[in-house]
């Protein structure tokens, strides 16, 4: 896995450290943590030590199953699958969410982006989360726009909303919404 895993990083110009750590007693080989410049990996490759999330900047990648809360909370989980292929093994990187099958990819169709690893079902996972679907009637009639004072509390009773399920990224998103509302008292 490191051999794989460090070559593809470093088709990406990006430089890593491999540490095989043994949290709570485990065996070796049970975590690696992916060290790179703006943030990393931690890879649970077995049930030996308990899933969580770091508070490191490191992005958690599972070879063992998660519960369903988990992924309603998170919107998905990145999964790892070594398989053999010959005497060597090849990593598939699955994203699996609620409610949907867990897609695989090879590392090959992965990237690492400023939200971290990102795999092509991430990016829809993203994409259906953050635009509002069409009508379904074809073209709305023209409302009258609603006025800064009721943006303001839907965008408060949004920002409620994704802070229960600690939607990080929307959270972030939607600050940046209230920050940039005009025409409203600063309280």
């Amino acid at each position: 896995m490191k051999s794989a895993v460090s070559a593809w990083l470093r088709g990406r110009d990006i430089r890593a450290d491999f540490e095989f750590g043994q949290p709570e007693g485990a065996s070796i080989g049970s975590v690696v943590d992916i060290r790179f410049q703006h943030g990393g990996l931690r890879v649970r490759l077995d049930q030996a030590v308990e899933p969580s999330w770091d508070p490191q900047g490191r992005e958690l990648v599972l070879g063992v199953p998660v519960d369903r809360d988990t992924l309603i909370r998170s919107w998905y989980v990145h999964r790892i699958r070594l398989d053999s292929d010959g005497t060597a093994r090849k990593i598939s990187i699955g994203t699996e969410a609620f409610a949907r099958d867990t897609e695989w990819f090879t590392l090959d169709d992965c990237e690492m982006t400023e939200r971290g690893l990102s795999t092509p079902a991430v990016e829809q996972i993203v994409r259906s989360r953050s635009t509002r679907p069409g009508t379904p009637w074809g073209v709305a009639k023209a409302r009258k726009a609603p006025t800064p004072r009721a943006q303001a509390q839907v965008l408060l009773r949004k920002l409620a909303d994704v802070i229960k399920v600690e939607a990080v990224l929307v959270v972030s998103r939607v600050c940046g919404d209230i920050a940039d509302l005009t025409g409203v008292e600063g309280e």
